[in-house]
C-alpha cells in the first residue's frame, strides 16, 4: 500500500482531533504538522503517537515534526498532500499557496469566508489542475450514504420537504477568539451550517435557488453581533424545500438533533445509528436500515474517516471526491444568503449571490 506523505496545519481542537484518526490510518505518513502554538502540537502528536501505537503496531512511527506555521511547512516539509485545519480567514492564502507548490489539498470547511475567496481557490485550481477536496465529512458517514442510497432508488420517492435541528453547546472560540468574529469565520451560520446546507443539495439532487432566513444574537452573542440562533429555509428548483433550526445556546442538547426527509412516498428520519422509513400508507409499519460506523468513538462520529479515505484515493488513485470546490463553493453562497436575509428581512436569490458560472 502507497503511503500518502502528508502534513496537518492547525492544531486546535479539531486537528488534535484528526490526529487521531491519522494514527489509525497506515495509509497515510504524517510527517509534518503547522501549529503556532507549540503545547497544542505536542498535544496533538500525543493524541497522533496513541493511537497510532495501538492501530499501526508494525509499523515505524514517527514523531511529526513542527512547523511554526503553514506556510513554512508547506514550503519545506517535503510533503505531497497538506490538510489545511487553519482558522477559515487563512484558509484562501493557504490553499493558493499549496497548489501553486503542486501539493493535494484538503481544506476544513468552509473553503473561505466569502463568495470572492472561494472563486479565487476555484479559479486557481482549474488553472493548475490541482487536487483540492472540501472537508465536509457527513457526506462521507455510513449513514449518510445510505440514505443517499436509499433516495437514488426511489424507495422515499422524490424528497419534497427536508429538515434539520441541531440546539447545541456555543461555539469554542478558536485561538484568538476567531471563531466568534463575524469577519475571521465568515459568520456564525457559514461557520456551522455549511454541513447540512451541503447535504441538503446531495439529497435532493436540485440546485438551491432562493433562501429565506431569521435570526438573531439573542441569548450569548449579543455583545458581539453573532448569531446565536437561526432558522433557514432554502428552495431548491425542483420544489424541494430545506429547513435547518440551530441553537448556539443550548448546551446539553447536542445529542437531541433531528433530521428528516419527507418523500412522494414515505418518511425517512435518523435516530441513532439507524435509519427509519416510514412509508406514506397509513399502515403503522416502518422500515429500518441499520448502519455502522467505523472508528465512531474517537470524535464527530467518525465521519472523519469516510473523509480521509476518500481523499486517500484522491491523491493515489485520481477518484474525484464528493465534496469538491463547486461543492464548498454552493454551501457558502447558501450561508452567506441565509446571512443576507437575517439583515436584510429578505428572500435572497442564489443568483444574487452566485451571478453566472462557477
Amino acid at each position: 500500500m502507497k503511503q500518502v506523505n502528508i502534513g496537518l496545519a492547525g492544531c486546535g481542537f479539531y486537528g488534535k482531533g484528526l490526529l487521531r484518526f491519522f494514527g489509525r490510518m497506515p495509509e497515510y505518513n504524517v510527517t509534518a504538522i503547522a501549529e503556532p502554538y507549540k503545547n497544542f502540537y505536542e498535544e496533538g502528536v500525543k493524541n497522533f503517537l496513541e493511537n497510532a501505537s495501538v492501530h499501526q503496531s508494525n509499523a515505524q512511527i514517527k514523531k511529526p515534526a513542527y512547523y511554526a506555521s503553514a506556510q513554512e511547512m508547506i514550503d519545506r516539509a517535503g510533503i505531497e498532500a497538506v490538510l489545511l485545519a487553519t482558522p477559515n480567514y487563512q484558509h484562501t492564502a493557504q490553499c493558493v499557496q499549496a497548489m501553486e507548490k503542486g501539493l493535494a489539498v484538503y481544506v476544513e470547511k468552509p473553503v473561505a469566508c466569502t463568495v470572492g475567496e472561494c472563486r479565487q481557490i476555484a479559479a486557481l485550481q482549474k488553472r493548475t489542475n490541482a487536487k483540492l477536496m472540501v472537508g465536509m465529512q457527513q457526506r462521507y458517514s455510513e449513514k449518510s450514504i445510505q440514505t443517499k442510497k436509499i433516495i437514488d432508488e426511489g424507495i422515499i420517492g422524490k424528497p419534497v420537504l427536508l429538515w434539520y435541528r441541531e440546539f447545541r453547546m456555543p461555539f469554542l472560540p478558536g485561538a484568538d477568539r476567531w471563531r466568534l468574529s463575524n469577519k475571521n469565520s465568515g459568520g456564525s451560520i457559514v461557520e456551522k451550517n455549511v454541513h447540512q446546507l451541503d447535504i441538503f443539495n446531495w439529497y435532493t439532487g436540485a440546485n438551491p435557488a432562493a433562501v429565506m432566513a431569521m435570526g438573531g444574537s439573542d441569548v450569548i452573542y449579543g455583545d458581539i453581533g453573532l448569531l446565536d440562533n437561526a432558522v433557514m429555509i432554502v428552495e431548491y428548483d425542483s420544489g424541494a424545500k430545506g429547513t435547518i433550526g440551530m441553537s448556539l445556546f443550548s448546551a446539553g442538547s447536542d445529542s437531541n438533533t433531528d433530521f428528516y426527509i419527507a418523500g412522494e412516498r414515505g418518511v425517512l428520519r435518523h435516530e441513532g445509528d439507524r435509519i427509519i422509513i416510514t412509508p406514506n400508507t397509513g399502515e403503522n409499519k416502518t422500515i429500518t436500515y441499520e448502519t455502522k460506523q467505523q472508528f465512531a468513538d474517537i470524535g464527530h462520529g467518525g465521519t472523519e474517516y469516510g473523509a480521509l479515505r476518500a481523499f486517500y484515493d484522491y491523491v493515489t488513485e485520481g477518484k474525484p471526491p464528493l465534496t469538491g470546490i463547486n461543492e464548498g463553493l454552493l454551501s457558502v453562497a447558501m450561508a452567506i444568503a441565509a446571512q443576507i436575509s437575517i439583515a436584510e428581512k429578505r428572500l435572497v436569490k442564489i443568483s444574487e449571490i452566485l451571478p453566472g458560472s462557477i
